[in-house]
């Protein structure tokens, strides 16, 4: 049994998988290197995608002062072209909406 222990075969299994557990480890630590840096960049994506978001959400344009018009049917008022006089808007602002009325419209040059 000394013997057995002592061979070449066993020593060189014993020297193999040695090896093969080092290039396990090392395989490992890369893949969790790779993982985590592999997270950070979706991190750092989600983050600019929801700054973004929140820049862009209408209602923090209408925080900051702005309104946005309704015409009768529901439809948001683009240009003072698709009004008439004593056409009835709705006004949509950070807080509620209230009802106006178009008593003159003035159409700027561009």
């Amino acid at each position: 049994l000394l013997r057995l222990g002592e061979s070449r075969v066993l020593s060189d299994k014993k020297v193999a998988i040695g090896i093969k557990k080092e290039k396990f480890g090392n395989l490992s630590q890369i893949f969790l290197k790779e993982g985590r840096r592999y997270a950070e960049k979706k991190r750092e994506f989600l983050t600019a995608i929801g700054g973004k978001m929140v820049t862009l959400n209408p209602m923090a344009v209408l925080s900051r002062g702005y309104s946005a018009a309704f015409d009768e049917n529901g439809r948001i008022v683009r240009s003072v072209k698709n009004l008439k006089e004593s056409e009835m808007l709705s006004l949509r602002l950070a807080d509620g909406s209230v009802k106006a009325e178009v008593r003159e419209i003035e159409e700027y040059a561009k």
